[in-house]
């Protein structure tokens, strides 16, 4: 459990810095992402900056669920080959039916998180919702 701790640790602090200076308060009080703010105002194309900011998320989410869905997959196909190879041990069977099992629960999971991504994107105006 310590190291699984730490390696989320970790992650989040990655993916912390990933986005760092992306966003500007300005003098006014208003929050912009990516943008030069010059004598205390904003320069004109914040609104489209702040679509940069959208699809850098998006191409790194499409990237993790592209990558944990693959190896769902590979331990799917991992499975199956212990359950076919189990020799009818009931131990050994039932270790590679939950192995399936589970990396198809996390595979639902991490599709269905994708889904969300996509729809809070497109809800925000990133260009990249569902019917994009």
């Amino acid at each position: 459990m310590k190291k699984m701790s730490k390696l989320l640790l970790a992650f989040l602090a990655v993916f912390s810095f990933m986005f760092t200076n992306v966003s500007v308060v300005t003098t006014d009080g208003n929050a912009y992402a990516a943008c030069t703010v010059t004598g205390g105002q904003p320069s004109d194309d914040c609104k489209n900056e702040g679509k940069d900011v959208n699809q850098k998320i998006y191409a790194f989410g499409a990237t993790l669920s592209g990558v944990v869905v693959g190896v769902a997959l590979l331990m799917i196909i991992y499975g199956g080959f212990k359950y076919v190879t189990s020799q009818g041990d009931p131990k050994a069977t039932e270790s590679a039916k939950n192995q399936i099992m589970y990396a198809g629960i996390g595979m639902l999971i991490v599709m269905t998180a994708f889904v969300i991504m996509k729809l809070v994107i497109g809800a925000s105006g990133g260009g990249t919702g569902v019917v994009s």
